[in-house]
């Protein structure tokens, strides 16, 4: 509904814009995908970065990625199994578990 009316006001003459008091809670269904996906790309690249500087084997900087990447695609793949909604709480809390790997880079250090 809020997406045809954007479709409606944009092909009007006049420069209008669709507004209801609803179309605020739906706005975050309509973008929360590209955010949650950006953000993860984000979190992701900082802990790379973050690696990158107290890692000394740049095999232990790839691996930390992959087990926080890992980690972000398994809450999501547990989302789907609780029937979970991708909304910004769940956003938060994938983001806030991708933090639990912060006791990996000393596990992969003392494997060497």
């Amino acid at each position: 509904m809020m997406l045809r009316a954007r479709e409606i006001a944009s092909a009007a003459y006049l420069s209008i814009f669709p507004y209801h008091s609803s179309f605020v809670a739906f706005e975050q269904y309509v973008v929360i995908l590209g955010q949650t996906l950006q953000t993860v790309g984000i979190a992701l690249a900082a802990v790379f970065l973050v690696t990158c500087i107290f890692m000394p084997h740049p095999l232990l900087i790839f691996y930390v990625t992959v087990v926080v990447a890992m980690i972000m695609a398994g809450v999501l793949g547990f989302l789907l199994y609780l029937d979970l909604t991708l909304s910004s709480i769940t956003m938060v809390q994938l983001l806030c578990v991708s933090a639990s790997p912060s006791t990996s880079p000393p596990t992969f250090v003392t494997a060497l």
